[in-house]
């Protein structure tokens, strides 16, 4: 483990294993669902912010959930949003379009932490979803549906940044 990696993780908040395990069933819970802007029902669809308010709110805990947003949600936005419920537990990256992976982010990255990844032209922090023992869970628009896979290179290089919940919210 890098030194950058531990002093992250040490000043992260703590999530208990059975919290870890209750986000990631009920993202699961979302699996198939069809993709729909700003969706937050099952039977008419889902986006990516709405599985990551459905699926915190599943596992029992309280966040607000912030509908006004575009297609291309504002990057500073998100992550001020996210900011108030998460702790980056990353190693910050900058905002240019990512070239390469980011050792440091995919080593911090625990089941249940939410994953943020570079989208869009230009490649900016505009979506999430969860680290789950598979890889990842989110809502991709190009499938049409939550999904859940493996890290390829692809996405491993689309992370921009990992953050853990805060066991206050």
């Amino acid at each position: 483990m890098s030194e950058a990696t531990s002093e992250s993780d040490a000043m992260a908040p703590r999530m208990p294993p059975e919290l870890r395990a209750a986000i990631v069933a009920s993202a699961r819970e979302w699996l198939d669902v069809p993709w729909r802007h700003q969706g937050r029902r099952r039977e008419a669809g889902i986006d990516c912010i709405g599985l990551l308010v459905c699926a915190v709110r599943g596992a029992g805990l309280e966040i607000d959930d912030v509908a006004d947003y575009s297609r291309n949600p504002n990057p500073h936005e998100l992550l001020r949003e996210l900011s108030k419920y998460a702790q980056r537990v990353s190693v910050p990256r900058e905002m240019f379009e990512p070239t390469h992976a980011d050792p440091f982010a995919i080593a911090a990255a625990k089941p249940g932490d939410v994953l943020v990844f570079w989208s869009g032209a230009p490649h900016l922090p505009r979506h999430v979803g969860f680290r789950t023992d598979v890889g990842v869970i989110h809502t991709w628009l190009e499938i049409g549906h939550v999904v859940e896979h493996a890290f390829d290179d692809d996405w491993t290089r689309r992370l921009h940044s990992v953050w853990r919940l805060k066991a206050t919210i």
